[in-house]
């Protein structure tokens, strides 16, 4: 999460976890993708992480209810580290870009 205090992993299972940083402890599963995982992102203000799947969609999912709020389908993504914060902080969360076409 932005403030540090979450992380969301991309999962094999079809699943995104979500992750209390200082007691490495699994808060939450985001389900609802039919393949699997492999990229989330945090929106700036935190509330929402987006997650791409092998099954063409991006979904996105309110983080405080664990619910999913949306579904883009027929996407294709690039996952990409954010550039470093301020004060050489490193960023944890990943941006996702969408492609309308390959080549």
């Amino acid at each position: 999460s932005p403030d540090g205090e979450f992380v969301a992993s991309a999962s094999g299972d079809e699943t995104v976890k979500i992750w209390k940083l200082a007691t490495m402890e699994e808060v939450g599963t985001l389900k609802g993708h039919s393949d699997y995982v492999n990229c989330v992102a945090w929106s700036p203000d935190g509330e929402f992480v987006a997650s791409a799947s092998d099954d063409e969609t991006v979904k996105i999912w309110k983080v405080k209810t664990m619910e999913e709020v949306g579904t883009l389908r027929g996407t294709a993504t690039v996952c990409a580290r954010l550039p470093s914060r301020p004060m050489g902080r490193p960023s944890l969360p990943l941006a996702m870009t969408r492609l309308s076409s390959f080549g």
